[in-house]
């Protein structure tokens, strides 16, 4: 009887630690996207108001 409980207790464990890790690698990658796209949004913001300001600016689409 000990040992099956010993058994669950490893296997619920690990089970649980896998599971953290996965949800904590897929938070860090939802976090790193959502700062990506804020900075790609930011950088194009700024090329286009400097592109009104400079028209002669070729700005690189």
């Amino acid at each position: 009887m000990m040992e099956s409980v010993l058994c669950f207790l490893s296997l619920y464990f690990w089970f649980s630690l896998i599971v953290f890790y996965i949800l904590n690698g897929f938070y860090r990658m939802l976090m790193c996207y959502i700062i990506c796209q804020s900075y790609s949004l930011i950088l194009a913001l700024i090329l286009s108001v400097m592109h009104r300001s400079f028209p002669e600016i070729k700005v690189l689409a």
